[in-house]
């Protein structure tokens, strides 16, 4: 994730180097997420729920990255 100043630079504000599998899939099963950098945390939330466990999903709903 970076940040762009008013100069027009990047800059590099968190990166995750080897994300474990585990976490690349759940971040791919978000439909329509929200997006949110806070704090050095970015918090991934859907915004489709389902009320039956059989619709596909794993029923993760939130997914939260953060430095240390």
């Amino acid at each position: 994730m970076v940040s762009i100043g008013p100069d027009g630079e990047p800059k590099t504000v968190l990166q995750a180097p080897q994300a474990p599998q585990a976490t690349l899939q759940a971040e791919n099963r978000f439909f329509g997420a929200k997006y949110l950098y806070e704090g050095d945390r970015l918090v991934i939330a859907t915004t489709r729920l389902s009320g039956s466990g059989s619709a596909g999903g794993d029923g993760k709903l939130l997914l939260v990255l953060g430095k240390g």
